[in-house]
């Protein structure tokens, strides 16, 4: 579903459930639209508000979506760490200044516009580009949607979209900018070069002593042995409280009663959904069916075929809407139902078969409850004991004292790298699972109150810095071979730029790159044409830039793309793009500077309008939203 999605982008409800609409901002989503209850606000633009569950519900759908993108999942945690959360929130807060400034002018769409937009949808539409019933209500389940509510935002969009096109309609980039793009991008240079390899420096000479001391005084940080830190952790789980908290059977029973909705299998019907766009030819259809018409010969008469109308077995809550589920509820096995209205069009249901509901017994479900309630209350066990050690920490109680006071797990971990190696370059064999705090752990001091780190299954890390080992340099005598090496190769790397800058001298003056070749007894070569973004084992990145920097028939030189060699070179030909050519280019790119030039016009509307009608944001429920987003 979501490759289709993507596919129809350019559609209202892509932009909805993928995040695209109006270049780089997201006009929806500010609306009830999702079956969670509305909860605290978060932000406010003007008089429009932006709930938690509004956040949050926007937020899992964005985490979803780099997820996806990295193949692999990102927790809120991580994803505050990336700035998604502020991304999140600038988008909607992008639509409700959007909204506000719309709903203050009186912009509106009719029923009548809304049903016609919905319907042109590609996301809507079956293979042969017509608006498919079906496809609307598998869209809309699948995303969590009702069908009034969506209408209702698709309503409120429209209106968005009127101010958005009222800013950025005709916009164009400036003439002739698109031609001096391409120019840049396809203009070639030639080179006439030379290679110079280090051999041409002849035998490497050995450092003096005076020469390695003072070298050793600049570099020796690089042999230095790391920064180490000790620290203590304590630990608490969820399923180490767990284990001693007993619950009696009359509270067992009790919580049976609160909870068995979530036991019970509600009864399902296996349905088919026939769409018709009159009242009449839903009458009709449905006369037909109740004489012994077959429903093939129904299905064939509407264009659909059998998948496209079989909704399978579904519960009350499964259908788009309550009058839906009153007419499905109501037939017996094999029933057909009067036309049912609907915004789109006039339903025809059909059950073919009937899968009672079970209702669940307390013997059933005891050990499936009993586990839930005893880990809701270890849960609430970790909170109160989580504000206790607050409290004793701010008292000044170590995390040691804690441990022993309370009996939870602690550890005393010494000389740790902040990579998480041990004094000697190992893995650290002790060291805990909080690779995630490693940042936090060295650049803090001995003592320092670490704030507590909240863990997936609920529960929390404390650590303490007790010891501090700082960065050491190791002697001369440790590491002379090291040191050795490193002015070998860095005088050499020296060298070589000095000679490669000489030689780009003597180019300037006047001296022929063929008669400087010969003085090296070499050949210069003589490129292809090179574009800007070229680069290869012998032209680094930073060589062509060079080149592109240097008129024509001069000099410049640069590191190679691969070895320590240099590389001479002199632009020997300028080659520019003939007129007329790449036309197709420049057409893509006076589209794609219209669009950018789109873009900066509606940002700016966003920006002003958030400064027109005032935004607050509360920062403290919104970093409780992003906690409550872990909770599925």
């Amino acid at each position: 579903m979501l490759d289709t999605l993507r596919k129809h982008s350019s559609g209202w409800v892509a932009g909805l459930f993928m995040g695209l609409i109006a270049m780089s901002f997201v006009l929806w989503g500010v609306a009830d639209i999702f079956s969670a209850p509305r909860t605290e606000v978060v932000a406010t633009v003007g008089d429009q508000e932006i709930t938690s569950s509004d956040f949050v519900a926007d937020y899992r759908r964005e985490l979803a979506n780099y997820s996806a993108q990295r193949g692999q999942d990102i927790t809120p945690a991580e994803g505050m760490a990336y700035g998604i959360d502020r991304q999140v929130l600038a988008r909607l807060i992008g639509a409700a200044a959007i909204d506000g400034a719309a709903k203050s002018l009186g912009l509106a769409a009719s029923d009548v516009a809304v049903v016609e937009e919905i319907k042109a949808d590609p996301t809507f539409q079956n293979a042969s580009g017509q608006f498919d019933k079906q496809t609307f209500d598998l869209v809309l389940y699948q995303n969590g949607l009702n069908e009034a509510a969506y209408f209702e935002e698709r309503r409120n969009f429209i209106a968005r979209r009127q101010l958005i096109n009222a800013v950025s309609a005709e916009t164009a980039a400036p003439k002739g900018m698109a031609e001096l793009i391409n120019a840049y991008r396809n203009e070639k240079r030639v080179a006439r070069y030379i290679v110079l390899p280090p051999a041409l420096l002849g035998e490497q000479v050995e450092p003096t002593e005076e020469e390695l001391i003072a070298y050793h005084e600049r570099v020796g940080s690089r042999f230095a042995s790391p920064e180490l830190r000790s620290f203590q952790v304590m630990v608490l789980r969820p399923e180490a409280l767990a284990a001693q908290i007993g619950i009696n059977e009359e509270d067992l029973r009790a919580a049976y009663e609160d909870r068995r909705g979530d036991f019970d299998t509600p009864e399902t019907r296996s349905v088919i959904q026939l769409p018709f766009p009159t009242e009449e030819a839903a009458a009709a259809a449905s006369t037909k069916l109740t004489q012994g018409t077959s429903v093939a010969e129904i299905i064939a008469s509407i264009g659909q075929n059998e998948d496209d109308v079989t909704l399978g077995f579904v519960s009350r809550t499964d259908l788009s809407s309550s009058a839906y589920a009153d007419a499905v509820f109501a037939l017996e096995k094999g029933g057909v139902s009067a036309p049912v209205e609907g915004p789109l069009a006039h339903m025809v249901f059909i059950v073919n078969d009937i899968r009672p509901g079970v209702v669940s017994t307390y013997e059933d479900v005891r050990d499936t409850l009993k586990a839930e309630v005893v880990n809701d209350q270890a849960l609430n066990e970790v909170l109160d004991f989580y504000n206790l050690i607050e409290d004793e920490r701010a008292g000044g109680a170590t995390l040691a004292e804690l441990a022993a006071k309370f009996d939870f797990p602690h550890s005393q971990v010494n000389d740790v790298t902040r990579t998480g190696l041990d004094a000697n370059g190992a893995a650290k064999k002790d060291l805990p699972d909080v690779p995630e705090s490693m940042a936090t752990i060295f650049a803090s001091e001995v003592g320092a109150e670490i704030d507590a780190i909240e863990t997936e299954d609920g529960g929390y890390i404390w650590i303490e810095v007790t010891d501090i080992q700082p960065e050491q340099a190791k002697p001369l005598a440790d590491v002379r071979d090291e040191i050795v090496t490193l002015w070998k190769e860095q005088t050499q790397v020296a060298k070589l730029d000095e000679l490669a800058t000489e030689l780009v001298a003597r180019g300037t003056k006047g001296e022929t790159i063929e008669a400087i070749a010969a003085s090296l007894n070499r050949s210069p070569l003589t490129s292809n044409g090179m574009l800007r973004r070229f680069s290869d084992d012998t032209f680094s990145r930073m060589a062509v830039t060079n080149l592109f920097a240097t008129p024509k028939g001069g000099f410049t030189q640069a590191t190679v793309g691969f070895g320590d060699s240099r590389v001479l070179m002199q632009v020997h030909d300028i080659i520019e793009p003939s007129a007329g050519a790449n036309a197709d280019d420049i057409a893509k790119l006076n589209e794609e500077l219209a669009l950018g030039v789109e873009n900066d016009l509606i940002n700016t509307l966003i920006v002003a309008l958030q400064e027109q009608q005032g935004t607050t944001i509360n920062e403290t429920l919104l970093r409780q939203s992003v906690e409550t987003s872990a909770q599925q």
